[in-house]
């Protein structure tokens, strides 16, 4: 079935393309939210009529998506889960745990925004992407930890000794830590 896009649909096309889909995708999904109209010269002539109107609402949608963007960006969330020692999370971290999180950061999101190639099973610092607009992309950074110490240890790994602390460190102060060593 062949439809015009009404607007920006990711990895299917641009507003006002005209796109052959599947009829039960056009049926489902695109002609139900009016995502898109069965082409036709009245629906063709209907589009060219609707054309500055629909560009300004996907404005719009844009520069909303921008400065929700500008608020997500650096945005560090942590979530304390159940794991075992090894690091091995009790159940796992799915994007619907992911949205709920991000709604306690006043961040009122799909689950379909959220883009998380498979659900987190391991402690540690993880990159999710958030999907605000097809044009609009922001990546969060999430801390999943057992601990809030655990968490805090994550985020602020200690410092290695740097080659500046171990040089400015003489031999008499190595001596004087170990006195076993010094004899």
């Amino acid at each position: 079935m062949e439809v015009i896009l009404l607007s920006r649909i990711a990895k299917l096309g641009q507003m006002g393309e005209i796109v052959s889909v599947k009829p039960g995708f056009a049926r489902n999904y695109l002609l139900p939210k009016k995502l898109a109209l069965r082409v036709s010269e009245a629906n063709k002539k209907l589009y060219e009529s609707q054309k500055q109107q629909l560009a300004a609402v996907a404005d719009q949608q844009r520069q909303d998506a921008e400065t929700a963007a500008k608020k997500l960006e650096g945005l560090v969330c942590t979530m304390l889960r159940q794991a075992a020692d090894s690091g091995a999370l009790f159940g796992s971290v799915s994007k619907r745990d992911i949205q709920k999180t991000l709604a306690e950061h006043a961040f009122a999101l799909n689950v379909e925004q959220i883009e998380l190639s498979k659900p987190i099973k391991l402690v540690g610092i993880y990159e999710v992407t958030v999907r605000l607009h097809p044009d609009v992309a922001r990546t969060i950074t999430l801390v999943v930890a057992n601990s809030a110490e655990q968490a805090d240890a994550l985020r602020n790994p200690p410092a290695a000794k740097t080659k500046a602390a171990a040089v400015a460190e003489s031999p008499a102060d190595v001596e004087a830590d170990n006195p076993e060593q010094a004899a």
